[in-house]
């Protein structure tokens, strides 16, 4: 009897630290397909690591009251043949947390889909996800990325998104990448506060100070929809091989009564290179800033300065240019000044305009 019990002692403490591999479901009673919170399942990727592709469903809405740490198993990693497809399933993951609600923390390799993140923190730092310390090659797609009580008072930074070495501060800048070749695609980035100014930023993409300058970095923002934003929508700093392309940006979701800077730019562009491919922003729809319905006489949360793009110590290549073309920018109100585009300290870009 003793040493049955042994033997099922030691089959099951095998079966607790197999490598995932398969179909897996998430939300409910634990089983051995069904992890029954996040924590359970980000746990088993960092503690076990893959075998083969892992593809989970989400089955109910969650509340965390910490971040979902998606981390790298050393022994076991994700590859490009063994990947991480987690579908949200139309499903919400909701935190009020300080910082981020996602972390992907050196994880490669992971594709999140249809899921809505909601941080409902009024903290000034808040991020719906997070990306640091190399997290490569992963794909955000179609998920809707909200802050539920951004109050009127918030301007310290903050971001849907951010490639951030530092949790309190998504502005330190990093000596190595934060995050490489990864894909942002048709995410909603939005507020529904009353009044919410947003997010200090939309989206920070910062990579390394040390590597950026020959090494791609080529990260993608494409098709996503911005409907609130404080500052800036896109802060690229330290990139090489950047693409920005389809978003519509504005600030439909804010009121007359929402906050903004007085200074506003769309991308604001630093640091950045063309190694393997070029640095493009194209065909991007900005409107409706600071407001739907703004006009310039009106002197309550409105732009003093507007820039389309502010670009400085970005250089492309005779064959591979930044390339700046067919972005077009409709009903912004600024009673001071406003500017398409402001280039410093850059050589080798191709422009092109639309009518």
């Amino acid at each position: 009897m003793r040493f049955l019990l042994l033997v099922l002692v030691a089959c099951f403490s095998n079966a607790s630290f197999a490598q995932l591999s398969g179909n897996y479901t998430l939300g409910g009673t634990a089983s051995a397909t069904n992890f029954a919170t996040w924590a359970d399942f980000t746990a088993a990727i960092a503690n076990n690591g893959v075998s083969g592709n892992v593809s989970l469903k989400v089955m109910s809405d969650q509340t965390v009251s910490a971040a979902v740490e998606f981390k790298q198993n050393s022994s076991n990693p994700t590859t490009s043949s063994k990947k991480i497809t987690v579908d949200g399933n139309g499903k919400k993951l909701t935190g009020s947390l300080t910082y981020e609600v996602v972390w992907l923390n050196g994880m490669d390799f992971l594709e999140l889909s249809n899921l809505s993140i909601v941080n409902s923190s009024t903290s000034s730092a808040g991020m719906c996800v997070r990306l640091s310390n190399g997290a490569d090659d992963n794909v955000l797609s179609g998920c809707a990325l909200e802050f539920s009580n951004i109050g009127s008072t918030t301007k310290s930074p903050s971001a849907y998104v951010a490639f951030a070495t530092s949790q309190s501060n998504v502005l330190t800048i990093s000596s190595s990448n934060n995050g490489v070749r990864n894909v942002i695609k048709n995410c909603v980035m939005t507020t529904t506060a009353s009044s919410s100014p947003g997010p200090l930023y939309a989206v920070v993409d910062q990579q390394g100070s040390s590597t950026y300058s020959g090494t791609g970095t080529e990260n993608t923002f494409a098709g996503n929809t911005i409907k609130n934003f404080y500052k800036t929508a896109f802060l690229l700093q330290y990139i090489n091989g950047e693409v920005v392309s389809g978003n519509d940006i504005s600030r439909s979701a804010a009121g007359s009564g929402a906050p903004i800077d007085t200074v506003v730019t769309v991308f604001r562009l630093t640091n950045g290179a063309c190694s393997n491919v070029s640095i493009q922003i194209t065909g991007n729809l900005i409107h409706d800033l600071p407001y739907a319905g703004a006009t310039s006489g009106s002197t309550t949360n409105n732009i003093s300065r507007f820039w389309g793009l502010a670009c400085g110590a970005v250089s492309g290549k005779s064959k591979l240019p930044v390339v700046i073309e067919l972005n077009v920018m409709k009903r912004i109100a600024a009673y001071n000044n406003v500017s398409g585009m402001e280039v410093a300290k850059g050589q080798y870009f191709l422009f092109k305009r639309t009518n």
